[in-house]
């Protein structure tokens, strides 16, 4: 079981500018959360249904709309959306033990195939000083780290959510 803490989470909304690559942590409360990518106003997700590639301001009012618990971690990364778009279009979809929605984030970053939870990847990029900024809304005000989960946890959610379709 893996966790991260935060050393500090700004409770803002980030700015959206068309170079700041930011990863989006939906449910970031929950077991296991859900990782989402955008740089400037284009968004992209690998989901159990397959690869979304959305409007970031569409995604932002769903945000706001259903206050969704959300982290926006600013990450160093010199990359375009095309860029992004194509590594996304590399995948399928999430998988029960195959591909999840780290996936094309550490295709993004080029990191190991050894990394299969959002803890271990957080602690790399903070190892490389490429965590630049972390934002965070509609949280707990007391949260402050990761729920602690495995990678079983994560086959289950997709097995879930492959049988509920």
């Amino acid at each position: 079981m893996l966790t991260y803490n935060f050393n500090h989470i700004e409770r803002a909304f980030p700015a959206f500018d068309a170079t700041t690559v930011l990863l989006w942590v939906w449910n970031a409360d929950k077991i296991p959360p859900h990782i989402g990518v955008s740089i400037g106003k284009s968004y992209y997700s690998l989901t159990y249904k397959g690869v979304e590639e959305l409007q970031t301001s569409s995604m932002l009012r769903k945000v706001k709309r259903l206050q969704i618990p959300i982290l926006f971690i600013a990450l160093e990364k010199d990359t375009t959306s095309e860029s992004v778009s194509a590594i996304f279009q590399q995948f399928d979809k999430a998988k029960p033990g195959g591909a999840t929605c780290l996936s094309p984030v550490k295709s993004l970053f080029s990191t190991s195939d050894d990394i299969v939870q959002l803890a271990s990847f957080l602690s790399l990029m903070e190892q490389k000083g490429l965590l630049k900024q972390v934002n965070g809304m509609f949280l707990n005000p007391k949260y402050n780290a990761l729920p602690s989960y495995s990678w079983m946890d994560i086959v289950q959610r997709i097995e879930v959510l492959h049988a509920e379709k």
